[in-house]
């Protein structure tokens, strides 16, 4: 008995394809990952030794679907109206070219092994239909010995309870139906974290194109608190040039003045007032895999996303050290003293650019909800954790508006900051510290 495989996909166009990655990854890179994702399914393919059909859509891009795939298959344009009668009309048309069975799969799934398109036949040969059922309750692969209209036929998709309606379609007409251990598709960035984190952990997983494609691919999610930036932000949108194909995300905690105007257009997320609670809020949203906190004062330097990677390639985290303008000989004694603090004992302040991996700071468990020091206990948080930060070759320029402009204004304020995390310490109430600290804002 003849079989063959159809793989079901859209041709991956940037703008097309996996848009619900976007705005985390752009149109550009979801297409490349759409192409890893298709040749790693398509070299299993390969190892299960059926027939394979690619059917695609838009159905004026076979052309770009040649180039993406790497190999010559035969391409069919998808025909119907609807998910359901293009995965009924492309089963049809197979099976009608003497194919005894047949298995229809997704592009969106590279940890499929030729060993399920194996087990999928085998479970034809006594079963009526078969699917791979996914995490999130729809499915990825269907097998069939005849085109089964009741599989597809007044069924809705996008939803969690696809597997379980086409099923009881099918049962409810006298048909029989196997259902493989599931697997999970990627859609969405959430998604896309949990399929980096199984690759991690299982080297076994054969799926080298989209190994290599995210191994050189880290996505960073910029998050920014903001609370009546409206000096400080368009200079700081300029910076933002320095952190392309990044996702940027400003959490504010209910401006008053011009600063919703000046980020219209920008990805903003209301928050209640505080800086860790705009951080965490910043964080939940995101969809990157290493994050980066920043202050709307900050000044980058030139490549901060290869410097904080490449930091992160020998350090749990990091920051990039700090600078300040205007400078001036006890700024500077200031700036080298939290730099060396960072580098040997582990604390990091939220204007050095703390970085990390996403997972860590949910382990971590996000910044503490305090009013004052979140960034000091975050950093007690993941020392307690045995993780030591890594500091960039580069450091952020930020502002010493806090510290005043005279020398014994500068000398005052850095005594006090020091009063406070001694007293902090020291186990003093955390709102008694908070205010004695000057909002400078």
């Amino acid at each position: 008995m003849k079989e063959a495989v159809i793989l079901f996909t859209r041709v991956p166009v940037p703008g097309m394809t996996k848009t619900r990655l976007m705005p985390c990854w752009t149109g550009q890179e979801c297409a490349e990952l759409h192409r890893a994702f298709l040749r790693d399914e398509l070299a299993q393919c390969a190892l299960c030794g059926r027939d394979l059909f690619l059917f695609y859509t838009p159905a004026d891009e076979a052309d770009c679907l040649r180039d993406a795939a790497g190999v010559s298959l035969p391409l069919r344009p998808q025909e119907g109206d609807g998910l359901g009668e293009r995965m009924l009309r492309a089963i049809r048309a197979v099976l009608a070219e003497g194919y005894g069975a047949c298995v229809l799969i997704g592009s969106d799934i590279p940890e499929l092994q030729a060993g399920h398109l194996e087990r999928a036949f085998a479970l034809l040969e006594t079963s009526d239909a078969v699917f791979l059922p996914t995490a999130d309750g729809g499915y990825c692969l269907a097998g069939m010995k005849a085109a089964l209209p009741e599989a597809f036929s007044g069924q809705s998709y996008g939803h969690g309870a696809v597997m379980d309606g086409t099923a009881a379609a099918l049962r409810a007409a006298g048909r029989t139906v196997s259902l493989m251990e599931p697997l999970c598709d990627v859609d969405t960035p959430e998604d896309l974290l949990a399929l980096r984190r199984r690759l991690q952990a299982d080297a076994s997983v054969p799926c080298r194109e989209t190994r290599r494609y995210l191994d050189t691919h880290r996505k960073v999610s910029v998050i920014v608190p903001v609370y009546n930036e409206e000096a400080a932000l368009p200079a700081f949108l300029r910076e933002t040039e320095k952190l392309p194909d990044c996702e940027l995300l400003f959490a504010d905690g209910g401006s008053t003045d011009r600063t919703p105007d000046l980020l219209a257009g920008y990805r903003v997320l209301a928050s209640e007032k505080g800086r860790a609670a705009q951080m965490n809020r910043g964080a939940a949203a995101s969809g990157g895999d290493v994050l980066l906190f920043l202050h709307a004062d900050s000044v980058l330097p030139d490549a901060p996303v290869p410097e904080l990677l490449e930091v992160l390639e020998r350090y749990r985290w990091g920051c990039f050290g700090v600078s300040f303008r205007p400078g001036g000989r006890l700024m500077k004694i200031c700036a080298r003293q939290s730099n060396r603090r960072a580098a040997k004992r582990g604390i990091v302040f939220g204007d050095q650019g703390i970085f990390l991996p996403r997972d860590l700071f949910f382990e971590v468990g996000q910044f503490p909800a305090l009013p004052l020091m979140e960034d000091y206990q975050f950093s007690l948080n993941l020392r307690a954790l045995g993780a030591r930060p890594g500091l960039a070759a580069h450091p952020i320029v930020t502002s010493s508006r806090r510290f005043g402009a005279a020398a014994g204004e500068q000398l005052r304020t850095m005594a006090q900051m020091a009063r406070l995390r001694r007293q902090y310490r020291s186990g003093a109430d955390i709102r008694e510290i908070a205010a004695r600290y000057r909002d400078i804002r």
